[in-house]
């Protein structure tokens, strides 16, 4: 037999002690004596079985594929020259290992193929089957080699894998070891192996669903990583193709927003699919600019002020706009907005020319003390459409200028070139640019360690939208140690004095329930995930919103006691709002994005784009009088942004795990986890990780 002195064989295993004997038994019988089993974390006996039957063992506590077998390539012994990689559960079939190894000759590359024969075409699942298939086909687009499986046996040069750099810690080791080895021009060869169904133990990935589903996306988001660092990547770094990229980007978003700004008016039969072409172009514009690497001060505010510019002068506002500017104007006539709706007999003798497009007429005023102040102000000024459009414009520009001071400007184009921001403040103009900017500058004064200005804006945040009240509450919560006292008492009165203040200044509001909900609040639907799926099998709850504000209130617990940061907490917050909330509209989906400046969340960039499927409600409302959403838009709409989340979740996972530990508790190290430090507003790692005693 040929000797296999220069072989090293990694073996990575998680709980597999009833299977992971017999897999060096059976390697040891075929002559390879050179064997590292890396235990990632197991609980049972495996390490100790491992030992027992004469393999190395080696501990890598981050749980992760690639980082165990990152583990297994330190401190190489010299002699070695080949790696073998194979899974510890026993479904490989290691009496095929031979073939791979008689073609070390002419290849640095050998992969097992599980397809390539009947018993391992069989023995794959159907999440297997179609993973392999995908990845296979992604990989010949991108590179022109198809590869026909993803299998964990493997056989690689030593001195290829070191050149290959690998970076990935977790599922998607496997693939991005194929997908550089044929950017590298590697000699590489497929070889039939057989494959076992799994006997005994569970499957970390394909044997739950949401194991499959993250290591799909994991594997998927690998490819795309590796695609960009050694395909397109490297052409487009280069300056003149950073030129060229920011041109075509800049191009795309003004097609969309000329493509929009026609189609303003929504409520009229037809407007809305060529409004969503816009929105379409308008994306490929977005998302192409976030490919720009190299970004300078000019071209980040020509990109944000060129499509607002359009959508400001050019485009007919949201029906919003039109009860804004009757609010503000009856206020100036002394009337209380909160008391009186617009088809009030009092009011007749103001009713402008108008009046008959503002929305829900038979309402009382449902927006708070100082988003009416503001629209008090700005009717004093004149009741024009372009000047308060211009109003909520200016504001979303210094959320635009907040942010890229705070994290640069290439980071802040998920805020600046966002679709649906651009749209909402300045083509439809809509309010929520006020409360941006106010719970922004909050957030941002708070992670920098301003507590007093955190709280003075967000108490703006709470008079211009009451869903800001719990940022308020965890401020304080959370900095209950460090400020005390006097301090909290501090605290408490900036975050009420805004609201304080605009009561006094709206007219007669306290005479009124200007802060009780409404019918309207009650009752209304519009686009909601959680509650239409429990109205499907409990119609009672259709006609109770309340019921709601139980699970929230359990969500807010939850955070509080979790979460270490602003940035954390708003993120968490505004996603569960949404989704438990029974009336979603459109600009509701614009509190998330400042956040994902930070975060790069991918929920928030999907629902960039999926947000505007909200507008086909008005749609059907316009042309066939129904104001219902389809199932199936609503899964356009929302699925986007919850895969984007377990995305998202899979990531913060891996960071977590990749995370120094303190060696007796196992705690997050307090030095070396930057979840238990003050986050940077810069770096903040997002999710409610374990804290740190």
């Amino acid at each position: 037999m040929e000797s296999m002195a220069d072989v090293l064989v990694i073996i990575p295993a998680l709980n597999e002690a009833e299977t992971i004997g017999t897999v060096i038994d059976q390697l040891h019988s075929l002559g390879l004596t050179r064997i590292r089993v890396v235990d990632n974390g197991s609980t049972d006996s495996t390490p100790r079985v491992a030992r027992k039957t004469g393999a190395q063992v080696l501990i890598e506590r981050r749980r992760g594929y690639g980082a165990a077998c990152w583990q297994g390539l330190q401190d190489l012994p010299e002699e070695v020259a080949w790696i073998l990689f194979c899974d510890a559960d026993g479904c490989d079939v290691l009496e095929d290992l031979p073939r791979l190894l008689a073609e070390r000759e002419d290849a640095d590359f050998i992969l097992g193929n599980r397809q390539g024969t009947i018993e391992g075409r069989h023995a794959l699942t159907l999440p297997q089957r179609f993973g392999n298939a995908l990845c296979g086909w992604l990989l010949g687009l991108a590179w022109g080699q198809q590869f026909a499986d993803l299998g964990p046996m493997r056989l690689i040069r030593r001195r290829t894998l070191e050149a290959l750099a690998m970076k990935d810690r977790g599922f998607g080791w496997t693939v991005e070891m194929q997908a550089k080895a044929v950017a590298s021009g590697v000699r590489i060869i497929e070889v039939p192996v057989g494959y076992r169904a799994r006997r005994l133990g569970k499957s970390k990935i394909s044997g739950t669903v949401r194991g499959t589903v993250l290591a799909g996306s994991t594997i998927l988001s690998t490819l795309a990583k590796v695609w960009w660092r050694e395909g397109l990547g490297r052409k487009i770094a280069a300056p003149r193709g950073q030129t060229v990229l920011w041109w075509a980007s800049m191009l795309l978003l003004l097609a969309g927003a000329f493509g929009m700004a026609p189609f303003g008016d929504l409520s009229v039969a037809g407007a809305i699919p060529p409004f969503l072409t816009g929105a379409c172009v308008m994306a490929s514009g977005f998302f192409l600019l976030l490919m720009v690497r190299d970004l300078r001060a000019g071209q980040f505010w020509v990109t944000a002020l060129a499509p607002r510019a359009v959508l400001l002068f050019a485009m007919y506002p949201g029906d919003d706009i039109w009860r804004y500017m009757w609010e503000g104007m009856i206020q100036l006539h002394g009337f209380n907005p909160y008391a009186l709706p617009p088809t009030a007999s009092e009011l007749a003798a103001f009713r402008p020319e108008w009046w008959e497009q503002i929305n829900n007429p038979t309402l009382t005023a449902i927006y708070p003390p100082l988003a009416q102040l503001g629209f008090r102000l700005l009717a004093w000024i004149g009741p024009s459409v372009i000047l308060f459009k211009f109003a909520f414009t200016v504001a979303d520009l210094v959320v635009a200028w907040l942010l890229a001071r705070r994290f640069g400007y290439r980071p802040a184009l998920i805020y600046a070139a966002n679709p649906l921001i651009i749209y909402h403040f300045s083509g439809g103009g809509h309010l929520d640019s006020w409360f941006l900017l106010a719970m922004v500058a909050g957030w941002l004064a708070a992670e920098a360690g301003n507590w007093r200005r955190a709280a003075l804006w967000l108490g703006a945040g709470v008079a211009l939208k009451y869903v800001c009240l719990p940022a308020v509450a965890f401020l304080v919560w959370s900095r209950r140690k460090e400020l005390r006292g006097r301090e909290q008492w501090i605290l408490l009165a900036l975050a009420t004095a805004p609201m304080l203040a605009a009561l006094a200044l709206v007219p007669d509001v306290l005479s009124t329930r200007a802060l009780a909900p409404s019918d309207f609040t009650l009752y209304a639907r519009s686009s909601e995930f959680v509650p239409y799926w429990v109205a499907q099998v409990w119609p009672w709850s259709q006609q109770h919103n309340e019921i709601y504000l139980l699970p929230l209130a359990a969500g807010l617990l939850w955070l509080f006691l979790r979460c270490y940061s602003m940035t954390e907490f708003f993120e968490n917050y505004l996603s569960l709002l949404l989704v438990l909330s029974p009336a979603v509209h459109g600009w509701y989906f614009t509190w998330l994005v400042p956040f994902a400046v930070a975060t790069r969340h991918a929920g928030t960039l999907a629902l960039s784009v999926s947000g505007f499927a909200y507008f086909w409600l008005i749609h059907r409302g316009a042309t066939m009088g129904d104001w219902t959403q389809p199932t199936a838009t609503k899964l356009v709409l929302w699925m986007p942004f919850l895969l984007g989340w377990i995305w998202h979740a899979s990531r913060l996972r891996r960071e977590i795990d990749n995370t120094p530990r303190d060696p007796a508790s196992g705690r997050l190290s307090p030095t070396g986890s930057k979840l238990a430090a003050q986050p940077s507003p810069c770096t903040t790692t997002l999710g409610c990780a374990e804290k740190t005693e």
